[in-house]
């Protein structure tokens, strides 16, 4: 899925599903349908994302499984924000964010940062997407997540621009590049999977 190979990820992830119904295991259930969910994220189909990521948030709060509960939390609020309704986006991201700080979960805490920072970018808040951006870029550093950190630094570079400061920008960028960079390094496969998972990270070169 991270290599941008959508279909053969569906397949796996459905016997994943079909598996899990077999033994009952509802985590299992849950993350199956949440993988799903993504997969048809990616893939634009936000309708059928939705009705996944609706019946994995059911098990996960069943379970009270937070960490899973806070993942698709982002996603949920991904597609509320597509359809514009960007009240109940926010709405799942914070409560996605503080149910993350809570458990300590530092990775969800990135993403979702940047994410909230993406939001407030778009409706052209550009000082407190960097702030937020800024934030999210820290604790990927921290953690070591160059997925988090290229795409932090990106929406950092864009508030940046917008702010009307182009060195800064560029240095954002720069280190955007450097993590997509380290991320291609480890991509398996051929030359096919390497140009398909880079299909998505171009914005920082442009």
């Amino acid at each position: 899925q991270s290599q941008g190979n959508h279909a053969q990820a569906l397949d796996y992830y459905q016997d994943s599903l079909r598996i899990a119904k077999e033994t009952g295991d509802k985590s299992l259930i849950g993350d199956a349908l949440g993988n799903i969910g993504s997969v048809y994220w990616a893939e634009g189909n936000h309708t059928k994302s939705a009705e996944y990521f609706q019946s994995c948030l059911a098990i996960k709060e069943e379970m009270n499984d937070k960490s899973g509960i806070a993942l698709t939390l982002n996603y949920l609020g991904n597609i509320s924000a597509l359809q514009g309704n960007h009240n109940q986006a926010l709405a799942h991201y914070r409560k996605s964010l503080s149910i993350s700080e809570e458990i300590g979960r530092e990775a969800t805490v990135a993403e979702t940062l940047r994410i909230i920072a993406d939001l407030f970018y778009s409706q052209g808040n550009y000082t407190q997407a960097l702030e937020l951006a800024n934030r999210a870029a820290a604790i990927a550093r921290q953690i070591g997540s160059p997925g988090d950190l290229w795409e932090a630094r990106m929406t950092a570079s864009k508030a940046h621009r917008s702010l009307n400061q182009p060195d800064q920008a560029r240095e954002a960028s720069v280190e955007a590049i450097d993590s997509i960079e380290k991320l291609r390094r480890q991509v398996a496969g051929g030359e096919q999977e390497k140009q398909r998972f880079f299909e998505s990270k171009t914005s920082p070169y442009y």
